[in-house]
């Protein structure tokens, strides 16, 4: 409830300022851009309270070692975007994408709320802020902030990608869209499967079984991950080819793409050791050392961001990511 009252507002306060934060985003859009751009924030804010409603049964059921639910929301996101696309395109264009987005995450959220309701039984006619409220929101705050200056940091990356060149933040996107999927596939699958084991050994205060797990963990994330960098890093435009050049997608799309992808695949095996030792302080409370090391290397980013490009181009934002 906490949550869901606390994106609920969010999501006003992101609607009533959504011109602003168009103008923040993309500088170098026309205004006709930042209007359709504008439009689409205010779409995505109905979405907010039931994202709060997803993430919390999500960590529950996570918790409660159900993963493959969880899992399946990838699933249903993509089926519903597919069947969104196919009948929509034509008339809604790429506000199809936002209403695909809206569709998914109504459905995720109803799919997850009853399968913890399956193990939970709770009512909202108690609902008061106790202590054990006011310690969640103290852990939580400084999560909050670290997420906050994470998707500061996208912002930032975009909002500098929109002056490099025509297609840099579409190609930013596409080539993230490859990032996320190897980050999704590989580390947030072993992340969300040792983080129970991590917290249970951690409130057992045994200390060498959760190292055996980190071990482990990075052993099987660095295994994947370093060939996986290696091939990308110097097969880039063979896979954006084969992924994205189809429709308007040229060589210049392809050129920006590709070069973006190789910033960013450099990143992915600290990325790993980044998000498994980050949920060990999160195992034992510690939400501090985290935003600590979080906010610099989110400082150090916005610089790299507007030093980088001026030589490496497009590939310099996603190089400053990566570093």
């Amino acid at each position: 409830t906490t949550i869901t009252i606390i994106m609920f507002y969010c999501g006003i306060i992101i609607f009533a300022f959504s011109k602003q934060i168009s103008a923040f985003l993309a500088p170098g859009y026309s205004e006709w851009q930042q209007n359709k751009l504008e439009h689409l924030i205010k779409l995505l804010c109905l979405t907010f309270p039931l994202q709060g409603i997803l993430s919390v049964n999500s960590a529950i059921l996570q918790a409660e070692r159900r993963f493959v639910i969880v899992r399946l929301m990838g699933t249903v996101t993509s089926l519903v975007s597919i069947i969104c696309i196919v009948l929509t395109a034509s008339f809604w264009k790429e506000k199809s994408l936002t209403i695909s987005y809206i569709i998914a995450i109504s459905i995720n959220s109803c799919l997850l709320f009853f399968e913890t309701r399956k193990l939970y039984k709770y009512s909202l006619k108690k609902f008061k802020i106790d202590t054990n409220i006011k310690h969640l929101i103290k852990l939580v705050t400084p999560l909050l902030i670290g997420i906050a200056a994470h998707e500061f940091n996208l912002i930032i990356d975009k909002s500098v990608a929109s002056k490099i060149n025509i297609g840099a933040v579409s190609a930013l996107s596409y080539s993230c869209v490859l990032y996320l999927f190897v980050e999704n596939v590989i580390i947030n699958s072993i992340v969300t499967a040792s983080f129970p084991e991590i917290t249970e050994q951690a409130s057992r205060k045994k200390e060498i079984n959760v190292a055996v797990i980190i071990h482990k963990s990075l052993f099987v994330a660095e295994i994947f991950l370093i060939p996986i960098v290696i091939c990308t890093f110097f097969f880039s435009d063979d896979i954006t080819k084969l992924v994205y050049m189809r429709g308007r997608f040229d060589d210049t799309s392809l050129l920006l793409t590709s070069n973006s992808l190789r910033g960013y695949v450099l990143g992915l095996p600290f990325l790993a050791l980044r998000d498994i030792c980050m949920h060990v302080f999160y195992a034992y409370g510690n939400t501090k050392t985290p935003i600590v090391v979080n906010l610099m290397a989110v400082l150090l980013n916005i610089i790299l961001d507007f030093y980088l490009p001026q030589f490496l181009g497009l590939m310099g934002i996603t190089l400053a990511t990566s570093l």
